[in-house]
């Protein structure tokens, strides 16, 4: 038996839709109960207005580059399911590595939380100068390497599905005399070419993420910001 036979192509939009959204608001709705911490944390310790201020502000940035990441990542999805639930079906393969790169996708909300929660604690540690150390920086180093990982393995997944689905387009126009429909599917392959560049891109600039943790907030903010800038299409017929 083929694993996950039964699932169509066109049923993977809808649940795409419907999960991000869903992880999309998981983060945002984070946000205020971390800040909230944050600013009881700093009243106990009496650190003042100034340094609340910039982990504030510090949190909104970060957040903001993880919603940017995910959102990215929505994008490049649906950029290869209206491509291939026209075209050609997904197979096994590409079955479960989408199944798998969308359980990852929900492991980002509490990943992100839990980075911020424990990284605040120890800079509150720092600040307060608290003998008794709770965190432990390796601690820090460890969880954003979880998620910068995490987003690596999204993307190496979307990369594998548009260069197969890019194989077969192929195959198909090659194979077959399917006149102007054989125009347009290779104007499709262009499309999904552009979707290969964007996520190669993507996975050499994964260093940010997995180094996130010497400047956690800038650092994804900057990752999730160059994921606005997708490649064009190549014209059908030309280099690739």
């Amino acid at each position: 038996m083929r694993p996950l036979r039964g699932i169509d192509t066109s049923l993977w939009a809808p649940l795409f839709d419907g999960t991000y959204a869903i992880v999309m608001t998981l983060l945002v709705l984070e946000l205020p109960a971390i800040g909230f911490d944050l600013v009881n944390e700093y009243n106990h310790h009496e650190i003042g207005i100034w340094p609340l201020m910039i982990d504030v502000l510090k949190l909104i940035i970060g957040y903001l580059g993880a919603f940017l990441i995910t959102f990215d990542v929505w994008v490049k999805k649906r950029r290869l399911l209206s491509i291939t639930e026209r075209y050609c079906q997904f197979r096994g393969f590409d079955n479960i590595a989408l199944l798998l790169s969308l359980f990852i996708s929900t492991l980002l909300p509490p990943i992100v939380s839990l980075c911020w929660k424990v990284e605040q604690e120890l800079r509150i540690q720092a600040l307060a100068g608290n003998q008794n150390i709770s965190i432990e920086t390796v601690e820090v180093t460890a969880l954003h390497l979880l998620f910068g990982i995490s987003v690596l393995l999204i993307y190496v997944i979307i990369h594998l599905i548009s260069i197969q689905s890019c194989s077969r387009l192929k195959n198909k126009v090659l194979t077959s005399n399917l006149g102007d429909l054989g125009t347009e599917i290779s104007s499709k392959i262009s499309s999904l070419q552009g979707v290969r560049r964007d996520t190669t891109s993507r996975i050499i600039a994964s260093p940010l993420l997995l180094l996130s943790w010497l400047s956690p907030h800038l650092l994804i903010f900057i990752y999730g910001l160059i994921g606005l800038w997708h490649s064009d299409s190549s014209k059908p017929g030309g280099r690739h």
